[in-house]
């Protein structure tokens, strides 16, 4: 997300909030910034969070 306001009013520059989100998910997290976010601290944690999460069953 870049810019300040409501979340539910942003975008990236590219893809609007509405059009990112996903009703009912169990986590989300806006980050801001332009589109290509893949080298911010925040949004490498998450994507490590959430394998590692999903790694713990894994057999």
């Amino acid at each position: 997300m870049k810019g300040s306001g409501p979340v539910e009013e942003g975008g990236d520059g590219v893809v609007n909030y509405t059009g990112a989100h996903i009703d009912g998910v169990e986590s989300e997290l806006v980050v801001d910034s332009a589109h290509s976010l893949q080298d911010r601290p925040e949004t490498v944690e998450e994507v490590r969070r959430i394998l590692l999460y999903h790694a713990r069953d894994v057999p």
